[in-house]
Parts: structure tokens; C-alpha cells; sequence
């Protein structure tokens, strides 16, 4: 189990329904630096006693247009892990999905396919960052 206190890369939890495009998001975060992939699932809610456990810095989540009710989950999900940085990936950055999205609890939010590059800055800035504090 790879949580926070044991290493100094950035742990980050994916959550992503979609197969294929976990597969391609887990080969993103396995490119960049300073990041290590504490564990991904299908389901925030199915997988939030690992979350939990883990305690990543980082959770990912991947949002489509096709779900019910994302929003309560996020904001459960926000209250079980006040200490990581939840970041949603929506398939449709619109302002209005992503001031729910802020106000259910993430920090940030993407449009998964035309933000990647955005998403990639963040992460790598945040790897750097937590590298530093763990240093001292």
C-alpha cells in the first residue's frame, strides 16, 4: 500500500469509469515525474474504503456525461478525505458544471481531453511542491 506518509512522490488515486480511458490516463500520470499511482478504480464510491486507507494526495476523478448524481458523491468523497486534492476530469469543462463541481469540494476541474496539458502543469507542480515539503 503506497500512502502519503511513505514515499516523496505525489500519490495520486484515479477514478475512472470508462476502461480505455484509464488505461490512457494511468499511462499519463506513469509519465510525469515526481508522481506515483497510488491505486485507480471504476468507482469513487466502490473503492471509498481504500481511498480512505490510502489517503492520496491526489484523487482524479473522471466524470461523464452519461452519470447520475455525481455531485453528492464528490462532496462524500471530499468529506472522507480532507486532506487530499480532489480533481475532476469531466468530458465537458462548462462553467456551470465546473462551479458545481468547486462547490461539492474539488479543487480543480478539466475537460478531459482539451485541458490535459493543463492537468499535467498541475500535477507536476504539485509533485515539486510536495518533494520540498517532505525534504525538510
Amino acid at each position: 500500500m503506497i500512502s502519503r506518509t511513505n514515499t516523496d512522490r505525489l500519490t495520486v488515486y484515479l477514478v475512472e469509469r470508462t476502461p480505455s480511458v484509464r488505461r490512457r490516463q494511468l499511462r499519463l500520470l506513469a509519465s510525469l515525474d515526481g508522481l506515483r499511482v497510488a491505486g485507480a478504480g471504476h468507482d469513487a464510491q466502490a473503492h471509498q474504503t481504500e481511498l480512505v486507507d490510502l489517503q492520496p494526495d491526489v484523487v482524479l476523478i473522471g466524470l461523464n456525461a452519461t452519470e447520475n448524481t455525481p455531485l453528492p458523491r464528490i462532496r462524500a468523497l471530499a468529506i472522507a478525505l480532507p486532506a487530499s486534492t480532489l480533481i475532476v476530469l469531466a468530458n465537458e469543462g462548462t462553467p456551470q458544471m465546473r462551479r458545481a463541481c468547486l462547490m461539492a469540494g474539488v479543487a480543480h476541474c478539466f475537460d478531459k481531453t482539451l485541458e490535459i496539458v493543463e492537468l499535467r502543469n498541475l500535477l507536476l507542480a504539485m509533485a515539486s511542491t510536495a518533494r520540498q515539503h517532505r525534504q525538510r
